[in-house]
């Protein structure tokens, strides 16, 4: 019976205390298995099972720091929103009806830019995206709703924003137990840090939108389809296909998915045993019926399969696109995704087919779909934007990676090799060197920009990591302490094979977390403030807008959020300038678009002018929508405000020379009459909110000390439209 072993350790060498295995031990499975988990002693694995829990939690409390329930964005918006019209109405659609008048649709409405108009119904609104992740936010919802008698109104809002962060962190975890089963419990610790620290993974843990739990998903799904793969057992195989299967409903290109399942099912049957076939029918059908309810529940609300068919981003996929993309997501999986791991992880997976063939197709199943759909995607920003498509093959990759490193010792010399002194001496200094050398070079590359520093601006100052731990005295001592660890591989390649995988281990994981970090905190810094400007926004009108008034803001990441954590009729206004809707792309088109074009022309058509067939209101009778709109609110005991930022300094010249202010351009244009006093508006409040501004000579690398950032004030206006009658 062949047995399958990650590392043989020859019986006349110590085993390394990391990275160096003893064989699998014989059993009754054949070799198409997956082969037994690394033969680690139980101190071992709770030593290291303990050491990744910590980890996991020290990362989802430095998380917490940055969190707030709050985004800005429009992608979210569908999905937050879509949560929140699931959870009030079982469906995705926003229908917006006039006030007073629900049986006429009301085209001012706002509607967020992702979402697309039913196929069958051109007054309902669905988000591109799928049903999956909406669904989640509705539970949270309705959980929240029933625990606000205790914890408050906003549990609900709290519950939906956190589903992000715990989804991620629990898939940093799951790629301990992924890696653990193909390089040892101390290559899964190793992987879990880079996985966390990855840029990629830092720009969307705190995002309420697909990836974090779509990630989460499929991690947890493939750790338990390996063990199904390799224990058997009907429900570890139908957990595993559900999972899998549920990763396809939050992001439609996770059904690819469905080849590694597929392989799985195939490579254990067993044509002589009827349970093998169960359970490989199983995987299958759990995989099936999540994505079937999908496709069910897509076709009967909006008459379309997906969402994007409305927009054809489904068929975005062609060769240009391939021979554009090819470059811009290599170079990106090196600097935003795995940095200095990507390499190995390419090269461990293509020298895996020589250990286990069988899986090594099943990695990259999981790996190559994924990476070739969205190569060949139309949409392909040279940006974290891109790379968050394929996040879900960084735990594939790192398994291949840390594999690699784990077999390093079968390409040396079983015993030592006697050389002389000064040999010794010269290898151990010139490795130390190339190490510290290489490790100076990494922590001063700048991902952004994809630079390493000059050779002038390599004399300078220390990178802005060091300087916050302390300057010159942390990055000496760093410096010093990679050196140490290059004179160690050195020695250990003459002397001892056992622990070059630990030290090569430790040290590219040391290079690619420093650099990678260093770059994620700067990232969190922006993100975070940029969501704290519109918490404190939404915070003060919340405050002062009563729920289910008429609120009119021209602010796209105001709506977006306000949308979802108010009951407020939210109008931008615009759809009242005749000149803005005329402008609305509506256009047919058979190329992919990221705005449904069929709303800008929907919105036409309702601003037809009756008098005259094919032509547009005119802007009288546009400005007199406004007003009718403002005033069927007020009948209908809904009060009417308006949000606008106005430069600081307007605000300032007006407060010296007391007046209300810059007057927003809603009010102004459609409220504020001379000759018509029936609507006035007037300010009820104003507050400054500090906005970073971005410095464009700031050098594109962190060789240069950095100075203190800049900030711009912006003030933000709330006025209410009343009737005096």
């Amino acid at each position: 019976m062949t047995t399958l072993a990650l590392v043989d350790v020859p019986a006349e060498e110590p085993a390394s205390p990391l990275l160096a295995y003893s064989p699998s031990p014989t059993t009754a499975e054949p070799v198409r298995h997956l082969p037994d988990l690394p033969a680690e002693s139980t101190a071992k694995r709770w030593t290291f099972l303990t050491i990744a829990l910590l980890l996991t939690l020290g990362y989802a409390l430095s998380l917490s720091f940055y969190w707030e329930p709050v985004h800005q964005g429009t992608d979210q918006n569908g999905y937050l929103v879509g949560g929140k019209m699931f959870a009030q109405n079982l469906s995705l659609a926003q229908e917006p009806r006039q006030i007073r008048r629900p049986d006429q649709f009301d085209p001012h409405a706002y509607i967020a830019s992702m979402w697309v108009t039913a196929a069958d119904d051109p007054h309902a609104f669905y988000p591109k995206y799928p049903l999956g992740l909406p669904f989640i936010f509705a539970v949270c919802l309705w959980v929240g709703g029933a625990l606000a008698p205790l914890t408050g109104p906003m549990t609900g809002i709290y519950l939906a924003h956190m589903v992000s962060p715990a989804m991620m962190t629990l898939a940093v975890l799951g790629v301990f137990f992924l890696v653990r089963q193909f390089a040892g419990s101390f290559a899964g610790v190793l992987a879990m840090c880079v996985f966390a620290t990855s840029p990629t993974t830092s720009a969307l843990v705190i995002n309420p939108n697909s990836h974090a739990t779509t990630v989460f998903c499929v991690v947890w799904g493939m750790i338990c389809l390996l063990h199904w793969w390799r224990r058997g057992g009907r429900r570890w195989a139908l957990i595993a296909g559900f999972l899998v299967g549920y990763a396809a409903t939050i992001r439609y290109t996770e059904g690819a998915l469905i080849l590694p399942l597929l392989w799985a099912a195939f490579v254990r049957l067993r044509l002589r045993r009827l349970r093998s076939w169960i359970e490989s029918a199983l995987v299958l059908v759990g995989w099936a019926i999540p994505v079937t309810i999908l496709l069910t529940y897509n076709w009967f609300a909006m008459g379309t399969l997906t969402g994007y068919d409305a927009t054809n981003e489904s068929t975005g996929f062609s060769w240009n696109f391939f021979y554009d993309n090819w470059e811009t997501i290599v170079r990106q999986l090196n600097i935003n995704g795995l940095f200095l791991v990507m390499p190995l992880a390419i090269a461990g997976l293509i020298a895996m087919f020589w250990w286990n063939w069988r899986i090594a197709v099943f990695i990259w199943l999981w790996i190559g779909p994924c990476l070739t759909i969205y190569t060949f995607y139309y949409w392909a920003p040279d940006s974290v934007g891109y790379l968050r498509f394929v996040l879900t093959i960084l735990p594939p990759m790192l398994i291949g990676g840390y594999w690699l490193i784990a077999h390093l010792r079968d390409a040396l010399p079983s015993a030592p090799v006697r050389v002389p002194p000064y040999l010794l001496a010269l290898v151990m200094t010139l490795g130390g060197l190339a190490v510290a050398v290489g490790g100076f070079y990494a922590m001063r590359f700048d991902l952004a920009t994809h630079q390493l520093a000059s050779v002038a601006d390599y004399l300078q100052l220390p990178p802005s990591a060091f300087q916050r731990l302390g300057g010159w005295p942390s990055f000496v001592a760093s410096l010093v302490m990679l050196g140490a660890l290059g004179a160690a591989v050195s020695a250990s390649i003459l002397y001892r094979r056992g622990i070059v995988p630990t030290l090569a281990a430790a040290a590219v994981t040391f290079l690619s977390v420093a650099v990678q970090a260093d770059d994620s905190s700067s990232g969190f810094e922006r993100e975070s403030y940029d969501r704290s400007v519109v918490e404190v926004t939404a915070d003060m009108t919340r405050q002062l807008v009563p729920d289910g008034a008429v609120l009119i803001c021209r602010e796209e990441g105001l709506d977006n959020h306000l949308q979802f954590v108010t009951n407020d009729r939210i109008y931008t206004g615009l759809s009242f300038d005749r000149n803005w809707v005329a402008g609305r792309p509506k256009a047919a088109t058979q190329d992919p678009v990221l705005i449904d074009p069929v709303r800008g022309q929907q919105l036409v058509d309702a601003l037809q002018d009756p008098k005259n067939p094919g032509q547009m209101l005119p802007q009288p009778a546009l400005n007199e929508q406004a007003r009718t709109l403002v005033s069927s609110a007020l009948l209908a005991k809904r009060r009417v405000f308006e949000l606008q930022s106005v430069p600081f300094a307007e605000m300032q010249r007006a407060i010296r020379e007391k007046k209300e202010g810059p007057v927003p351009e809603f009010t102004r244009r459609f409220i504020n009459r001379p000759k018509d006093q029936s609507l006035v508006g007037k300010r009820v409040a104003w507050w400054n909110v500090p906005i970073p501004v971005k410095d464009d000579a700031k050098p594109p690398y962190r060789g240069r000390k950095e100075s203190r950032p800049n900030y711009r004030m912006v003030c933000y206006q709330l006025w209410e439209i009343t009737s005096p009658a």
